[in-house]
């Protein structure tokens, strides 16, 4: 049954619900929903002191939280009291919002590892454990039994690496908490909101941000945490072991275990936003561009990190990167204006914005794809212009056709980067007389 769902089985790209009527229920409740997030965000300030000043592992903390949750709309029950052990040190859950490790937190005080990038007073509010700062190659399971070790707080972990909408299915669940000599507490997740105010819990490229006010805007989320009993290693490999523990919580929520994993959902969200792009850019030029490569995603860096990491901490650090994505297109401008001089550097960017392939955006321009005026050249000079060397003879340099196979088209394409490169050059030469010189 795993091939018969897709990642858009997994995923909502909505917030609303379909329907007139529920959207109208949304519409006409819409100025009490805002009031109470204005109002909830004043309590959700108290709630972080509290949280920062009671001991984790305190009751009076549990109970106080509780009430305090319940006010900011979180409700939460939970289920399965007597599968839990205390001995047990790592807990599992599938992954449905950016909430879940507060509820279970009420019950079941944990922490998060996090490992990509430094932890803020913010995120150790929520309840995350730095892992960025620690100065070591030791493996992820590594430095959970070294905390483990020394803490009597459990740590919490999201084996899917990204949130779902919980209601068809579950990623592949990461192997690398998995360990042969740790046992597993696994915990099932569900959380169900008003019919009336039925507003997605996230959506695909929603930030944490957008997802924190819907939770503040509507009525109340229910979640439902349910304990189920601790699956111990055995004589199991690690794929065996977290295939076992994803059937377990599947089977508890009635979803499908699917072999979809975190960078599949990366790599959709990420054509997804480009396509969105695509078709933003469209409605305002006329440019007749190709479409946009799909962007590779980097499994090795999505499943060797020492965290597993969720949806809403792949988009931080892909905005956190813009900087240096920022730069790289500058200095692949670079290279397409020592190319192609005629061609304004705005034009270029443009489209090097879109293929993110020095290559493809020469390849659009030399095709009439790049709609652009050329840049007025410099004003000859007295300087007779040097004769062009017999070694470059001047070819055309659009193609009579375009190449049906790649090969072809990369060796045409060579040959008109070598000619325009060759007449830049001879320009350059005659521009500050500069004789003898082929």
């Amino acid at each position: 049954m795993a091939n018969e769902l897709k990642i858009d089985d997994l995923i909502k790209k909505s917030r609303f619900p379909d329907g007139f009527g529920r959207n109208l229920a949304i519409l006409l409740y819409f100025p009490i929903g805002l009031m109470l997030a204005v109002i909830r965000v004043f309590i959700g300030l108290h709630v972080y002191i509290i949280a920062s000043i009671l001991p984790k592992t305190s009751s009076i903390r549990r109970m106080v939280l509780r009430v305090m949750y319940t006010v900011l709309g979180l409700v939460v029950t939970q289920n399965g009291t007597e599968n839990h052990k205390r001995d047990v040190k790592i807990m599992i859950s599938n992954h449905i919002s950016i909430f879940d490790h507060l509820a279970i937190d009420l019950f079941l005080p944990n922490y998060m590892p996090f490992a990509l990038r430094p932890l803020g007073l913010w995120g150790k509010l929520l309840g995350y454990i730095d892992f960025y700062s620690k100065k070591t190659n030791d493996s992820f399971v590594s430095l959970c039994k070294q905390h483990i070790a020394v803490s009597d707080v459990s740590l919490l972990v999201f084996p899917e690496g990204m949130k779902t909408n919980g209601e068809k299915g579950l990623l592949k669940y990461n192997t690398k908490i998995f360990s042969p000599e740790q046992p597993i507490q696994p915990i099932a997740l569900e959380v169900r909101r008003p019919s009336l105010t039925d507003i997605s819990v996230t959506v695909i490229n929603g930030s944490w941000l957008s997802d924190a006010f819907w939770f503040l805007f509507v009525p109340y989320s229910h979640y439902d945490v349910r304990i189920l009993p601790v699956i111990e290693p055995g004589n199991q490999t690690e794929a065996e072991f977290s295939l076992n523990a994803q059937k377990l919580t599947a089977n508890a929520l009635k979803l499908v275990p699917t072999s979809l994993t975190a960078a599949d959902m990366v790599e959709h969200e990420k054509k997804c936003l480009l396509l969105s792009q695509q078709q933003h850019r469209s409605t305002f030029s006329n440019v007749d561009a190709t479409p946009p490569p799909s962007p590779a995603i980097h499994q090795s860096n999505l499943m060797n990190s020492p965290t597993l990491i969720t949806r809403g901490s792949l988009r931080s650090s892909w905005r956190s990167s813009s900087h240096e994505e920022d730069e790289r297109i500058r200095a692949m401008c670079e290279q397409v204006k020592e190319v192609l001089p005629h061609v304004p550097i705005h034009a270029i960017r443009k489209d090097l914005a879109i293929t993110r392939d020095i290559d493809i955006t020469i390849s659009n321009i030399l095709e009439d794809r790049v709609h652009f005026i050329p840049e007025n050249e410099s004003k000859p000079t007295a300087v007779k212009k040097p004769p062009v060397s017999q070694s470059t003879p001047q070819k055309p340099i659009a193609a009579k056709s375009f190449p049906r196979s790649s090969k072809e088209r990369h060796m045409s394409l060579e040959d008109r980067k070598r000619i325009l490169v060759e007449t830049a050059r001879q320009r350059y030469l005659a521009k500050h007389g500069i004789t003898g010189q082929t």
